[in-house]
């Protein structure tokens, strides 16, 4: 996750492949900001603050936070599996 807090408060969201972590500043109109595989979200920590002024800004944290947040793996029927 990033270590940056111009990129806003740090907030999650709880899916069934994992969590989610990401960053939220600003009001106004959504800009998501994305990043390459092997960076964060600090990658735009000079650009959110100066958009935020204007817009709100979300900056997902690293895609592999997913994985290390997965949740553990049930053995159960094949169909319960699938609805995650």
């Amino acid at each position: 996750m990033s270590l940056f807090e111009e990129l806003g408060v740090q907030k999650e969201v709880p899916l069934c492949q994992g969590i989610v972590r990401y960053r939220e500043c600003g009001s106004g109109e959504p800009i998501v900001f994305v990043h390459g595989l092997l960076v964060n979200g600090d990658v735009w920590r000079k650009v959110v603050p100066t958009l935020a002024q204007r817009y709100r800004c979300t900056n997902p944290g690293t895609t592999v936070s997913l994985y290390h947040s997965r949740p553990p793996v049930r053995r159960t029927h094949a169909r319960a599996q699938s609805r995650c």
